[in-house]
């Protein structure tokens, strides 16, 4: 399933991504919306997508321990206190903490609860012992309740974290105990880039904790801020992935909550499902056009029919861009996602990630040239990261 990740400027995308089928849910964000407009945010969202869509509140309680930043309507919201540090989480104030944020959530029409969190760096590192500790407290504070919501813990975890294996395992083991419905998951990335670039370990590895949780331990695994990247850990065994209209709202980094100077406008991008990537309008979707390949690359989603045989010349606005997005990650998932066996969906994965090295290397016979980020460099690490995971938890 593909969740809008919500942000500033919401402008209507959620609503017409849940009209068109493309989006099975959405994680609202209290950054960007007053208490009040959160709530009334969320019951109209409620009714858009029904009795089958999934809503939740990302409480970004992680941002707390930020010094100086750019926190939006935060500070609005009862459980938020500014430059918090980590003698800031004794056992009361993390009972407190936790009290707080289920309490505001309690008073939302939406259908997960999330608890708070703050952002570590490794699973050896003291703050990944406060991010357990707000998760048995938030366990502890919605068992009281009996609200018939189910609980999702939120865990923040820094990408770098992801090389260590051994760690990795061992917080497994604490929180595969833990009696809550899923978790809802962000891993900060390093790579100011759009989009950003994974290490090959890094993914393996993260796509073994989504296994882990979602297929051995029959947990429900929502994973924030996760864009293409994210059909692989559907093929994994996520239960979702979210992404935004913004790169901000595609990979997670506290770049959006830290002071800003500004910056130029984004480069306008098309997103191909045959290329498994978000590429450049100018110069990449022209260079395919010249060379007669636009075929080739477009998704037929129903957004891009400007595209036409002049990409520079489409009415391609950003609101069409998006929509057209979250409909070829909802297409992509919906292949990935057909079977439950995730040996099964790894063979779908691979298929499109074939198809893609295919259109990549035919493109490039007809003398079209990429950047490093819109290329086949990801596509081809995934390959590798694909046969590497199926190999290390034994799927044939």
């Amino acid at each position: 399933m593909i969740f809008a990740q919500v942000g500033w400027g919401k402008g209507g995308y959620v609503e017409d991504g849940a009209n068109d089928g493309s989006l099975s849910g959405a994680v609202l964000s209290p950054r960007d919306d007053e208490p009040g407009a959160l709530a009334s945010y969320a019951s109209g969202l409620k009714r858009g997508f029904g009795r089958h869509g999934v809503s939740m509140v990302d409480p970004q309680f992680y941002v707390t321990m930020i010094s100086g930043a750019r926190d939006g309507n935060l500070p609005l919201y009862d459980y938020y206190t500014r430059s918090l540090t980590r003698a800031s989480f004794d056992a009361v104030e993390v009972r407190r903490y936790a009290k707080q944020v289920l309490q505001f959530q309690s008073s939302l029409d939406v259908d997960r609860w999330v608890s708070p969190t703050v952002l570590f760096n490794s699973f050896n590192d003291p703050l990944s012992q406060v991010a357990l500790l707000l998760a048995q407290a938030s366990i502890a504070e919605w068992k009281s309740k009996k609200s018939g919501k189910p609980l999702l813990i939120s865990l923040a975890l820094d990408e770098q974290a992801l090389r260590d294996r051994a760690s990795l395992d061992e917080y497994l083991d604490a929180i595969s105990t833990l009696d809550a419905k899923g978790f809802y998951l962000c891993v900060r990335r390093n790579d100011p880039s759009y989009p950003a670039s994974y290490e090959e370990d890094v993914l393996v590895n993260l796509m073994y904790l989504t296994y882990v949780l979602g297929n051995r331990n029959s947990f429900e695994v929502v994973h924030g801020y996760t864009d293409i990247v994210g059909a692989l850990l559907l093929a994994a065994g996520a239960e979702a992935i979210c992404s935004g209209w913004y790169s901000n709202l595609r990979q997670f980094s506290l770049a959006r909550f830290m002071p800003t100077t500004g910056g130029r406008s984004p480069r306008p991008r098309y997103t191909s499902r045959q290329l498994m990537n978000s590429i450049f309008v100018n110069p990449e979707m022209y260079q395919i056009a010249q060379a007669g390949k636009l075929a080739d690359v477009i998704s037929v989603t129903g957004y891009d029919t400007e595209m036409g045989n002049d990409p520079l010349k489409a009415d391609w606005p950003r609101k069409a861009s998006c929509l057209h997005h979250w409909k070829v990650l909802s297409n992509i998932g919906k292949t990935v996602t057909a079977d439950k066996k995730v040996a099964e969906r790894l063979t779908a994965l691979e298929g499109l990630l074939k198809v893609a090295q295919a259109t990549y290397s035919d493109l490039g016979s007809a003398g079209v040239t990429f950047e490093p980020m819109t290329g086949p460099r990801e596509v081809t690490m995934w390959q590798r990261a694909v046969k590497r995971f199926r190999a290390e938890v034994g799927l044939r």
